[in-house]
């Protein structure tokens, strides 16, 4: 098994390091501007007897256009 992207890394870390970049620990790392904290919005819920018909009304419905409706 060939090992490139190991060396190849290691060879691009040691080329940044010598024009001047250097490595950062996660420790190290500048914290981010600190923000309040914004609740979200709250939806208003909806009825679902405001978007879902009756079924009463539905089967009414479908009788009226023909179509045959089990009982």
């Amino acid at each position: 098994m060939v090992r490139t992207g190991v060396r190849m890394h290691h060879k691009g870390r040691r080329v940044l390091e010598r024009s001047g970049f250097t490595t950062t620990t996660p420790e190290n790392l500048p914290q981010p501007p600190a923000h309040p904290v914004v609740p979200a919005r709250r939806r208003p819920e909806r009825s679902r007897s405001a978007t879902t018909p009756p079924v009463a009304e539905v089967r009414r419905w479908a009788k009226d256009q023909g179509t045959d409706v089990p009982p």
